[in-house]
């Protein structure tokens, strides 16, 4: 039952680790982020589809441990391995 656990950590961490690491690209998005919300606070509409996108890969990182639950060791294996890398290459 580690492994499952283990696989669905790794793939919230990826998701959450676009906070981590502020770079100048990042930190000008913000800042145009943090506009729209001054013109939403005045009556416009705004829609920010990143809020949606990220709440639903957090969602699918739980998923996961409920899909890999059910799976033999080896395909959790192979689904672990592309998810170990994908979060070496978002730190990097």
């Amino acid at each position: 039952m580690a492994i499952p656990v283990a696989l669905g950590i790794i793939s919230l961490a990826t998701t959450e680790t676009s906070r981590w690491f502020m770079t100048e690209d990042r930190a000008r998005k913000l800042a145009e982020a943090e506009q729209k919300q001054e013109q939403q606070s005045t009556g416009k509409i705004v829609v920010n589809p990143l809020k949606h996108i990220k709440s639903i890969m957090r969602g699918l990182s739980v998923a996961r441990i409920l899909i890999a639950a059910t799976l033999p060791g080896v395909c959790l294996l192979y689904m672990e391995s592309p998810s170990i890398i994908n979060f070496y290459n978002v730190v990097r």
